[in-house]
Parts: C-alpha cells; structure tokens; sequence
C-alpha cells in the first residue's frame, strides 16, 4: 500500500499475497496511535486529523523476481536482476 511512492520497474514478476509498503500505516507512538484510530473511527464524533505517518519510498528495479507471501517494507530498494523468495520480509535495500 502506499502513502506516498512504490516505484516498480518494467519486466517484474510479483506473484500472490505479496505486501509491499512505503509507510508504516499508524504511527508508533501510543497518544499517536489513539489519535489515528480515532480518525478511522467511522462512528466517532468530531474525529480529529489523522496523524503523519513517516513514508520513505520503495524502489523494484527491472526484471525483479517476488515470491509469493513476501514483504517489502519502506524506504526498500531492490536491484535489476534480484529474486526475492516466497516468505521473505525484505527491510534492508538488496543490490
């Protein structure tokens, strides 16, 4: 899902149940926390502003590889010609 910018490159094969995030979709502060499932709430009243969540890009160069029920977080970069195996969680950048 994205909150600002997933990019992915031409030639990709990304199979089923794969989550790919630039964000981390609710802050991670607990006052914060309550505040944005306050937000979402459809049935509260005077909902406040959802917080900002902290973003960092993802980048899937071309002819990348990802297995099935992998995940790719925020601010991830995966180089041309990589594979990514089913299950993996992908945190740090892979050339």
């Amino acid at each position: 899902m994205a909150e600002e910018k997933i990019e992915i490159g031409s030639h990709c094969l990304i199979s089923w149940n794969v989550g790919i995030a630039d964000s981390d979709f609710h802050p991670l502060e607990p006052a914060q926390r309550l505040i944005d499932a306050q937000a979402l709430a459809p049935y509260f009243k005077d909902r406040p502003s959802r917080p900002k969540l902290k973003t960092a890009p993802v980048k899937i160069a071309d002819n990348v590889w990802i297995g099935m029920n992998a995940t790719i977080l925020k601010g991830v970069s995966i180089g041309e010609n990589s594979v990514v195996a089913a299950g993996s969680v992908v945190s740090k950048s892979v050339p």
